[in-house]
């Protein structure tokens, strides 16, 4: 959300919308994700063990965190 206090989602409209920057901030680490507007999808495969997924959930980690930095940098993030 834009802002954590009032729940406000981030303004679709907007270009490169948070979802986009998620993945593509992913992309960079080597983790693909489906970008859905304001959201993304994970789909591991069914094998998948857990240091595997460990390893998932550190790459996404950085990337939401990275995502956050530059909506943050660009004015979206008011929370």
């Amino acid at each position: 959300v834009a802002d954590k206090k009032t729940k406000a989602p981030f303004d679709l409209g907007m270009p490169g919308m948070a979802g986009a920057k998620v993945a593509n901030a992913a992309q960079a680490r080597g983790l693909l994700v489906r970008n859905m507007g304001d959201r993304i999808a994970v789909c591991p495969p069914l094998i998948i063990n857990e240091a595997e997924l460990a390893d998932l959930f550190g790459r996404l980690r950085q990337s939401l965190d990275a995502a956050m930095a530059e909506l943050k940098a660009e004015g979206h993030f008011k929370g």
